[in-house]
C-alpha cells in the first residue's frame, strides 16, 4: 500500500509542523491582535492549539494528520493518522514497536479533539482506558478512529479503534469519558 496515496484518497489533512508554523503564524496574526497582551499570545510563537495537536512530534518523514469520518453526508467522528517513528517506542535498545504511552496519547488526543468538534467546546477527558491487542511496528501507520459518541447527563462516552493503516488490522481500542463543563445539573 502506498501511504501517500492513502492519505490523499482518504482526505487526511496534516496537523501543523515546523514547515507550516511560519505560514500559520502569519494567518493567526489577526487573531493574536484580538488579544491585547503579548504574554498571552506572543507575536513570534504559534498558538497553543497548534502545539497541542503536533505533540512536538516533528519529523520530515512523519505524517500526523486528521480527517472527519462522514457517513450519509453526516459527520460521524474524528480520525487521526500517524506515521510511527523510532521516538514513539518505549523500548530501550533496538526500537521496533510503538510504545503503549504513545499509542495511549494518540487515542487521548483523538478522543479529545473529537469531543471539541462535536460539542464545539472543550470537554476534558476524565477517564480513558485502552486495549493494546497487537503491536504496530516503526514505519507503519497508526490510524485511530472514534466510532461512538454518547451524551448523557453531562457525561460523554466515546469509543474508538486503532488500526494499522497499511493492512486495516485492528490492534487496539479505547474508551474515553469526558465531562461537559457547561451541563446544568
Amino acid at each position: 500500500m502506498n501511504i501517500e496515496e492513502y492519505i490523499k484518497n482518504e482526505g487526511y489533512s496534516p496537523f501543523a509542523s515546523e514547515e507550516t508554523i511560519a505560514r500559520l503564524s502569519k494567518e493567526e496574526e489577526k487573531d493574536r491582535g484580538l488579544v491585547k497582551h503579548d504574554s498571552i499570545a506572543p507575536k513570534n510563537r504559534p498558538m497553543a492549539f497548534n502545539q497541542l495537536i503536533t505533540c512536538n512530534w516533528i519529523d520530515p518523514d512523519l505524517f500526523w494528520g486528521w480527517r472527519v469520518r462522514v457517513e450519509d453526508g453526516q459527520a460521524q467522528g474524528f480520525m487521526t493518522l500517524l506515521t510511527v517513528k523510532e521516538f514513539h517506542s518505549a523500548e530501550s535498545d533496538v526500537r521496533t514497536k510503538m510504545g503503549g504511552p504513545a499509542r495511549g496519547a494518540v487515542g487521548d488526543v483523538t478522543a479529545g479533539l473529537n469531543c471539541i468538534f462535536a460539542m464545539r467546546r472543550f470537554c476534558p477527558v476524565i477517564e480513558i482506558t485502552h486495549t493494546f491487542d497487537k503491536s504496530i511496528l516503526i514505519g507503519q501507520t497508526l490510524e485511530t478512529e472514534n466510532i461512538s459518541f454518547v451524551k448523557s447527563d453531562g457525561i460523554i462516552t466515546q469509543t474508538g479503534v486503532q488500526r494499522i493503516a497499511e493492512t486495516g488490522e485492528q490492534i487496539g481500542t479505547y474508551k474515553a469519558i469526558c465531562k461537559d463543563l457547561k451541563h446544568e445539573r
